[in-house]
């Protein structure tokens, strides 16, 4: 498949894109995963049509999984960029000595280049941007400051690693705009959560600058350059979900707007994502009385102070839970779709959407509920509209789980019934999906206990 032309500079052409980006994490601190997958990024350009026009869910399936690398423990994979043409990252090794791996995806028959790049650095998953052009970005975090390199095109060598020094010394998201700009989200934790930003102008260096001394954060980027950055940390003794945004790569940021405040020493669960005319989505899940028992969600305009009353999307009674919560906005139709756990006396993978000035929609399972655990959810949306892909874990065991993957049709917000991908799948790893145009889709994940990196193409 031909690769998505990039979205042209601004000084080529005036341009419209729409994007989406979906990330999340596993718990307060840890600010890889929030009981989920680990952070994932999804740019896009508006191209092409639905795909599945305005019929049922979508009819395509999933390719034979191939090993993309195996033999020493891996960390949980990280993908970005369009499906045919994906990048994924890993480190392998343990301790202080694992290696950058990245694999480029070069046909949508399946077949991937595995690249070491020799860095040493702490298991700390790393993470990867791609634009459409094939300009990509990829860092971990070693003994001192992150470690980020980069390439200019699909067919370009990797430079040599550029260290992000002034900043954070663990490395949590990396993103790329709709002309090439580099944005790169680090932190210091340690009583409370320095968080910083580094910005890197399409050719030139990058300048980091402190935006909250006293929480950690995750954050979400569109093709035009604005940002939102969601923190989490304590303020006066109380938890809190905050947020500040950009409406410009390097601009200003506004002073963090708080969305929920509570009690207790348990952290809200958080994602977050922001559409191509900078309206921002925060989900986020709430615990309380022995549970995470609410998922909630607020929406606001980047560069502005006005938030949505928080609409709750699912409760439960305690001590059952909703969890995990993901979300991805949908170019072309301009929806937000969202998802999580739910976990009563069965678990079920749910999701629901919300069309621009409407509600959220009724959540629906995509799996049958059973009484087998899920987690780890990693969700995307293609950058022409035509697909919204979904990917778990179900049932876990002292050596393996399932990996499962579904798909919507955004058109009309029907599922596929979910695919089996693997029965041998990790069970500290979280698989993770991107989108490409056209209904096409690429999953990766780890399996048997961490020594083998496989994935597969839908189409």
């Amino acid at each position: 498949m031909v690769p998505t032309p990039r979205i042209p500079r601004q000084h080529e052409i005036n341009r419209s894109p729409a994007e989406g980006a979906g990330i999340h994490r596993h718990k307060m601190f840890e600010w890889r995963r929030l009981a989920s997958a680990a952070c994932l990024l999804l740019l896009a350009g508006v191209q092409g049509s639905y795909g599945q026009g305005s019929g049922g869910p979508p009819a395509g399936s999933w390719s034979a999984s191939v090993v993309l690398d195996s033999v020493a423990p891996m960390t949980s994979p990280v993908i970005s960029g369009a499906a045919d043409v994906a990048t994924a990252v890993w480190a392998k090794g343990q301790s202080i000595s694992t290696t950058l791996k990245i694999a480029q995806k070069t046909s949508g028959v399946n077949q991937w280049q595995v690249t070491a790049m020799g860095e040493n650095g702490l298991g700390l998953p790393p993470t990867v941007a791609e634009s459409s052009d094939g300009t990509a970005i990829a860092g971990m975090t070693p003994s001192g400051f992150p470690s980020v390199v980069s390439r200019s095109g699909f067919s370009a060598p990797w430079g040599s690693p550029v260290t992000l020094s002034n900043g954070g010394v663990n490395l949590w998201q990396l993103f790329l705009d709709g002309q090439d700009n580099a944005v790169a989200l680090t932190s210091t934790c340690a009583s409370v959560c320095n968080t910083y930003v580094a910005d890197r102008p399409y050719g030139g260096s990058w300048t980091t600058k402190l935006i909250n001394p006293n929480e950690g954060a995750i954050g979400a980027v569109n093709a035009s350059g604005m940002m939102a950055a969601v923190f989490l940390g304590t303020q006066t003794n109380a938890l809190e979900i905050a947020v500040s945004t950009r409406t410009s790569p390097g601009g200003a940021w506004t002073a963090p707007r708080q969305l929920w405040s509570g009690t207790g020493t348990v952290p809200p669960q958080v994602a977050v994502a922001i559409d191509a005319n900078g309206l921002v989505t925060v989900v986020w899940s709430v615990y309380g009385n022995g549970g995470y028992t609410e998922i909630e969600a607020s929406q606001g305009q980047a560069g502005g102070n006005n938030w949505s009353t928080p609409a709750i999307l699912d409760s439960v009674p305690s001590p059952y839970n909703v969890t995990a919560p993901v979300v991805v906005t949908v170019p072309v139709t301009g929806d937000v779709v969202a998802a999580w756990n739910r976990s009563t006396t069965v678990a079920a993978v749910e999701t629901s959407y919300l069309s621009r000035g409407g509600s959220w929609s009724a959540p629906v399972a995509v799996n049958t509920p059973d009484t087998n655990g899920v987690g780890s959810l990693s969700l995307a949306a293609s950058s022409d509209g035509s697909l919204v892909a979904l990917t778990w874990k179900r049932g876990y065991s002292k050596t393996a789980t399932w990996i499962y993957a579904a798909v919507e049709n955004p058109a009309t917000h029907q599922w596929a019934a979910p695919a089996l991908l693997s029965t041998t799948g990790s069970t500290s790893g979280h698989p993770a999906v991107t989108c490409g145009p056209l209904a096409t889709a690429t999953a990766v994940w780890l399996e048997t206990r961490n020594y083998f990196m496989r994935a597969a193409t839908y189409r």
